[in-house]
């Protein structure tokens, strides 16, 4: 057995001992369209997870389109520090295959994340019209895997690697 068949083993053994995501346990404002989180107005819901809604919303401040993922508020101390985590990691990182943060705030006592705004679609989204050729899937593949190793030599490990948590654009 080599080196990396122990670290995918460790790797799946702390994956496993993720523990499940309770909706129940989440509480919190029921946000809007219109509402302001951060000084930024939503706009749309614009994907879903574990975590929290993301949310397609305007920087009037700086006249763009972001994108605001707030967390579900929790009486789980272990799923706050998560997402704080997750907002310092991203925010270490500057690469051109890895979304940029550009703030984090509390909102209504509900964490908050300011992210770019990125266009096209997931990978799992575009799979679902059929496989990549490849030179396409070659193409993907490259820029997925610079975007790891840049977050690798920053010391952050993803930990949700997955095509719905890849994002395909208009250059592939």
């Amino acid at each position: 057995m080599t080196d990396d068949d122990d670290d995918l083993d460790a790797l799946l053994a702390a994956l496993a001992r993720t523990p499940a995501v309770d909706p129940s346990a989440f509480t919190g404002r029921a946000w809007r369209a219109g509402d302001r989180v951060l000084g930024l107005q939503l706009r749309a819901v614009i994907g879903e997870g574990g975590m929290g809604r993301v949310w397609a919303a305007w920087d009037a401040a700086l006249g763009r389109e972001v994108a605001v993922k707030v967390m579900r508020t929790t009486l789980d101390p272990r799923r706050v520090e998560a997402f704080e985590r997750e907002a310092r990691a991203l925010g270490r990182l500057s690469h051109p295959n890895v979304i940029r943060v550009h703030q984090v705030g509390i909102e209504a006592g509900q964490p908050a994340l300011v992210m770019q705004r990125l266009e096209g679609e997931s990978l799992a989204e575009r799979l679902q019209r059929g496989p990549l050729p490849p030179a396409e899937a070659r193409r993907v593949l490259i820029a997925v895997l610079a975007g790891v190793q840049h977050a690798h030599d920053a010391g952050v490990l993803h930990r949700d690697l997955k095509p719905a948590n890849v994002h395909v654009d208009s250059s592939g």
